[in-house]
């Protein structure tokens, strides 16, 4: 049986802390890194996180606004997009 690991880090850290852990996480052969960042964070941010992981990088139940979410849906930043019809 095949096990895919994904992990979230609940928005919990800074740009910096997130490009620090990314590489150090690849030896999980994880599915995707979720959150790492803020979802309000610039989207420059995320392009940053998205050109230096090995994994796709998943967001957007904390997106909130139609118009974010468009922007998400239409840029190349997000591997995995989710999202919270609640929110």
């Amino acid at each position: 049986m095949l096990a895919l690991l994904a992990a979230d880090a609940d928005q919990g850290w800074s740009v910096a802390q997130a490009l620090e852990m990314l590489p150090r996480l690849v030896v999980f052969d994880r599915r995707w890194r979720e959150e790492s960042i803020r979802a309000d964070r610039p989207r420059a941010n995320w392009r940053r996180l998205r050109e230096a992981a090995s994994m796709p990088i998943a967001a957007g139940e904390n997106i909130s606004s139609l118009e974010d979410f468009t922007k998400v849906l239409t840029d190349d930043v997000l591997g995995v997009v989710q999202h919270d019809v609640a929110k």
